[in-house]
C-alpha cells in the first residue's frame, strides 16, 4: 500500500501476523483481576524509521511495544508497537494515557485492576478508568496536571511515613523512602497502595 492510503501502515509485511497472534493470546486466555502495563524493548540496531534509542535502559537501541500483562502470571494479552512521534486531534491527552485506553479498547475490565508507572499514570486517566469501573494504581510524577504544588514541596519526613490528598476522583499519596514517591490511585479502598507497600517493604 501507498504511504498515505487508508491501510497504509509500517509494518505492512508482518501486521496480519501480528492481528492473528494477538486475537489468539486473548481467545485462550482469561484474564485475571489484576493488569500491569509497560514497555518492552526489542533489540534492533537496523534501518528503521520507527527504531527507539533509550539511553538509560539496558537495551538501548530498538522497538519499543507497549505491552498488557496479567500481574500475576506475566501472560501477554495484548500489545502495540510505537511507531515514534504521532498527529492526534486531542493534543491534550498525554501518550501514556492514550496508550492505556487503547490496550483495553474493546474489553471487559470491569471491576479490575491495573497498575503502571509514572508515564502513563495521570489524575484524567485515573478518573476515565473509575468511570469504566476499573480501579488503577500507579506512581506519578510530581507536577501532573491537578496535584496541588503545595502538597509535592520537599518536606522532612521518616523512612516509611506516608502523606495523602483527596483530588478529584482519586487519592494522591507522597511516600517517604530514601526521597518522595508519589503514587495515585482511584481505588476507594487503597487495596491498591496497600499491595505496592508491602512490595516496597520487603
Amino acid at each position: 500500500p501507498t504511504k498515505g492510503s487508508n491501510n497504509y501502515s509500517k509494518i505492512y509485511k508482518i501486521k496480519k501476523f501480528m492481528e492473528i497472534l494477538i486475537a489468539n493470546f486473548q481467545k485462550n486466555y482469561k484474564f485475571g483481576r489484576y493488569g500491569s502495563i509497560d514497555e518492552t524493548m526489542v533489540k534492533f540496531k537496523g534501518r528503521s524509521s520507527f527504531k527507539q534509542y533509550l539511553p538509560a535502559k539496558p537495551i538501548k537501541r530498538g522497538y519499543k511495544i507497549w505491552c498488557l500483562c496479567d500481574s500475576l502470571t506475566g501472560y501477554l494479552f495484548n500489545c502495540r508497537i510505537y511507531f515514534g512521534k504521532e498527529d492526534v486531534v486531542d493534543k491534550e491527552t498525554l501518550l501514556g494515557e492514550r496508550v492505556v485506553l487503547s490496550l483495553i479498547d474493546g474489553h471487559d475490565f470491569e471491576g479490575k485492576h491495573l497498575y503502571f508507572d509514572n508515564f502513563f499514570t495521570s489524575l484524567s486517566l485515573l478518573e476515565k478508568l473509575k468511570l469504566q469501573r476499573i480501579s488503577a494504581t500507579g506512581t506519578i510524577r510530581a507536577d501532573r496536571i491537578g496535584i496541588r504544588s503545595q502538597f509535592t514541596l520537599k518536606e522532612k519526613m521518616e523512612r516509611g511515613e506516608c502523606k495523602s490528598i483527596v483530588t478529584s476522583n482519586s487519592v494522591v499519596f507522597k511516600w517517604m523512602d530514601t526521597k518522595h514517591v508519589f503514587l495515585a490511585s482511584n481505588d476507594s479502598q487503597n487495596t491498591g497502595i496497600v499491595r505496592i507497600s508491602r512490595r516496597l517493604k520487603n
